[in-house]
């Protein structure tokens, strides 16, 4: 069973187990707040080229085309938050397996964001012959950068405790 470590100073060292149901929420939450940091950083860096939701609509439309029964951008939004979903509860997972070392959550933060990176790697690599040249991938590590410190930092700063 997984369990995470009492947050009061009395308790150090002491574990209470978590149900496993808990704990996925707790990743999907984590997954829904990295997926809407790297939706409004990427937001942001379309606005300031000047063609705002222009990475959702490129990744969408390489992801399903232009034909699909939703438009690409909220085809590629529903992808992407479900993906990071998935990420959010493997690292649910992974932080409850943590003794609560600083050393150790630095170490968490960096799979996490060797996790997403890879993953988005893999599917540049895959749909490099359709164009994702256009995204820099100096935008594309900073937001991963970016959505991997704010789902460890939710996965950390607000872990379930059994009641």
């Amino acid at each position: 069973m997984t369990a995470y470590a009492d947050s009061g100073s009395a308790a150090i060292g002491r574990t209470r187990p978590i149900g496993a149901a808990a704990l996925n929420w707790h990743g999907v939450r984590a997954g829904i707040v990295g997926g809407l940091t790297l939706a409004v950083w990427f937001l942001f860096v379309d606005f300031n080229h000047g063609r705002p939701l222009y990475t959702p609509a490129l990744l969408g439309a390489r992801l399903f085309g232009e034909g699909g029964v939703l438009p690409p951008v909220l085809s590629f939004t529903l992808v992407h938050f479900l993906i990071f979903g998935l990420v959010g509860v493997a690292a649910a997972h992974l932080v409850g397996m943590i003794d609560r070392g600083v050393y150790r959550l630095g170490l968490t933060l960096v799979l996490l964001f060797l996790m997403l990176t890879l993953g988005f790697s893999v599917f540049a690599l895959s749909a490099r012959a359709v164009g994702l040249e256009a995204l820099s991938w100096t935008d594309v590590l900073l937001g991963n950068a970016l959505a991997a410190a704010t789902m460890i930092s939710y996965l950390w700063r607000r872990r379930p405790q059994q009641g």
